[in-house]
């Protein structure tokens, strides 16, 4: 099994990570067994659902790389080295790093009251470096209107072929923004029907419920 159709789309690497990916085997004088061994990157992510006064409005999502493609990537931006990138370095790492990913939607799945929707539009791109890791920033619009029943949305970010680890970050996964109107629970959980990679990954998804407050 794979992941279910209605939840699935063509997730072939994108050249660009992978590229990277292959020079940091090279680098290190990796096997060509190893080097064809899956994952090459590993990030860890996180969701924050932002409501407005109609309902859900839009998932934003923060990815952090692991420190080798951290540094590996961001050799070839010279305000890199000062910790903090410049608005050019940044548009500059969109464009080489981010970019490609659109046609396989940035690797990421939404499922809103059991309705897959296609992210074919991002907005609001940030590319940040902490601790050394370079990071990712982006929103992607998908509004849900609310009501006193409640509503469900599921996301995950995932690359089926395994070539990028994605896994959600142990220390504050979810986070909700402007939800004063509604009541919100959440699970983060194991879904063994969207399993991949010839059944050998099992992607957690995030499933939120939500409804507006009486």
């Amino acid at each position: 099994m794979s992941l279910d159709k209605q939840f699935r789309f063509s997730l072939a690497p994108a050249k660009h990570i992978l590229w990277i990916a292959t020079t940091v085997a090279v680098f290190l004088g990796v096997t060509s067994t190893d080097n064809f061994g899956h994952p090459h990157v590993f990030i860890d992510y996180s969701i924050a659902v932002m409501f407005n006064e109609d309902g859900l409005a839009a998932l934003k999502f923060h990815w952090t790389f692991d420190e080798m493609f951290s540094e590996q990537a961001l050799g070839k931006y010279a305000s890199a080295k000062s910790g903090k990138l410049t608005t050019k370095d940044m548009n500059s790492i969109k464009k080489d790093l981010f970019d490609s990913l659109k046609e396989y939607q940035y690797f990421t799945l939404v499922k809103l009251d059991g309705k897959y929707f296609p992210v074919n539009r991002i907005e609001g791109f940030w590319a940040d470096i902490k601790n050394g890791k370079l990071s990712f920033t982006y929103i992607v619009p998908c509004p849900l209107k609310a009501s006193k029943e409640f509503k469900f949305v599921k996301a995950l970010v995932c690359d089926e072929e395994y070539y990028n680890d994605f896994e959600f970050a142990e220390k504050a996964p979810v986070s909700f923004v402007n939800d004063g109107n509604y009541a919100h629970t959440f699970e983060i959980k194991e879904d063994p029907g969207l399993k991949y990679y010839f059944g050998q990954v099992i992607p957690k998804v995030l499933t939120v419920k939500f409804w507006r407050k009486p």
